[in-house]
């Protein structure tokens, strides 16, 4: 009797519980989706519906990036509207989130590198951190490991002079 290589087991595991946690994330993602949708319907056109649009945005990457992108663009939209630079930004940033989500990575770089350039302008070092972030994880689904590390780590030596280790 040929005896079970205990890596096979491991990694079939591995796979049954991601396999898990993502639909899992998806039913949640759902749940959140729903009750930000029925908090934007009665919401002024000002900054908190901003913010309610990008966490809908953020919610859709991970189920419809292609819907987290019509998010993103209505609140980058009423940012604009509002002339609000800082919002503005973020919204930039949540579309090039949104377009890593989507494996266009060309796009992806240059929207995250349009709000990094803003939120440097701004001296934002929060937005700056998730701006390097979203550039080094896009290099690095790029298979450019080299750049996506040199991007990952100016983000963490903003983090820690911030102590922010989200």
């Amino acid at each position: 009797m040929q005896q079970r290589k205990p890596y096979l087991l491991l990694a079939s595991l591995t796979i049954i519980i991601g396999m898990f946690f993502q639909a899992n994330a998806g039913k949640q993602g759902q749940a959140a989706i729903d009750s930000l949708t029925m908090i934007l319907a009665k919401q002024k056109d000002d900054t908190c519906k901003i913010t309610t649009l990008l966490a809908i945005s953020f919610e859709y990457n991970y189920i419809d990036p292609v819907k987290g992108l019509e998010y993103a663009k209505q609140a980058l939209e009423l940012s604009r509207k509002l002339h609000d630079k800082n919002e503005e930004a973020g919204c930039i940033a949540m579309i090039g989130s949104c377009y890593r989500f989507m494996k266009d990575f060309d796009k992806s770089l240059e929207y995250s590198g349009i709000a990094l350039k803003m939120d440097e302008e701004m001296h934002n070092d929060s937005a700056i951190s998730w701006d390097l972030k979203n550039i080094g994880n896009t290099y690095s689904q790029m298979g450019k490991f080299d750049l996506g590390i040199v991007y990952l780590n100016r983000a963490i030596k903003i983090d820690e002079k911030l102590k922010d280790y989200k």
